[in-house]
C-alpha cells in the first residue's frame, strides 16, 4: 500500500491512482459495500499508519463513496475512553467527506496494551453492532 502523493491524477482520470498496488481492489470493495468498518489501534491519539494510508488513498474515489453506514472499532492501551477523542474526531471528519455516509457506532476497546486484553464489554458491543446491521 503506497502513500498518496497528492498529485491529483486520480481526480482527472476517473479515480484511477498512479500507484499499482492492492488499494485499487480495496477501494472497489468500499464502493460495493453497504457497511464500512474501520478497525485500528490508537497510536499517539490517531489512526495506525496503515489505516491512515488507506484513508488518504480513498481520495481517488472521494466523489464515488456514498450511501453507507460506518462503524469504528479501536483499541487503546489507555483505560480512559476520552483519550480516544482525537481519533474519533478524525474518523467523523473522514466519513463527513462523503455523501450519505453515516456514523452508526463506535467501539472503544480501552485498556488493551497486549494481544488478548480487549475487554468482554468491547467484544460484546462489536458483536451486537454487527448483529444489528
Amino acid at each position: 500500500m503506497n502513500f498518496c502523493l497528492g498529485c491529483e491524477v486520480c481526480q482527472r482520470n476517473g479515480g484511477i491512482c498512479i500507484h499499482s498496488d492492492d488499494v485499487s481492489g480495496i477501494l472497489d470493495k468500499i464502493l460495493a459495500c453497504d457497511v464500512l468498518v474501520l478497525a485500528t489501534p490508537v497510536y499517539y491519539y490517531g489512526f495506525a499508519a496503515q489505516m491512515k494510508t488507506l484513508i488518504d488513498r480513498t481520495f481517488a474515489k472521494v466523489g464515488m463513496i456514498q450511501n453507507k453506514d460506518a462503524y469504528l472499532l479501536m483499541t487503546d492501551a489507555s483505560p480512559r475512553q476520552g483519550d480516544m477523542n482525537v481519533l474519533v474526531a478524525s474518523y467523523r471528519s473522514f466519513i463527513g467527506c462523503f455523501d450519505h455516509v453515516t456514523d452508526k457506532g463506535i467501539v472503544y476497546g480501552t485498556g488493551a496494551m497486549e494481544k488478548g486484553e480487549i475487554g468482554k464489554e468491547s467484544l460484546t458491543a462489536a458483536y451486537e453492532m454487527g448483529r444489528l446491521t
